[in-house]
């Protein structure tokens, strides 16, 4: 079990776009509190229809991985760094 309630599963995978196996995948790499983190910061600072395909996208910043290669590797911590830097609108 997850550790998430059937309509919250349904919410995030409705927000990330993400299939029944991919959803699994995720929880199963990250954790279901990182995944929950994910879905709500990602709403909250994007429009919810683009969602999908920009957690998708391979960013240079990530040398070509994704958000959720991200997430699945270095977990909230690593996603988290990755939107401090992107939110901060600030040039390095």
């Amino acid at each position: 079990m997850t550790g998430l309630s059937d309509r919250a599963r349904l919410h995030i995978r409705a927000t990330l776009g993400l299939t029944d196996p991919e959803l699994e995948d995720l929880l199963s790499a990250a954790g279901p509190d990182a995944v929950s983190w994910f879905s709500d910061i990602l709403e909250k600072k994007l429009i919810p229809e683009r969602i999908p395909a920009v957690i998708r996208r391979p960013d240079a910043e990530l040398a070509g991985r994704t958000l959720l290669d991200l997430l699945r590797g270095e977990g909230m911590e690593g996603v988290r760094d990755y939107f401090d830097r992107l939110f901060s609108y600030i040039p390095e």
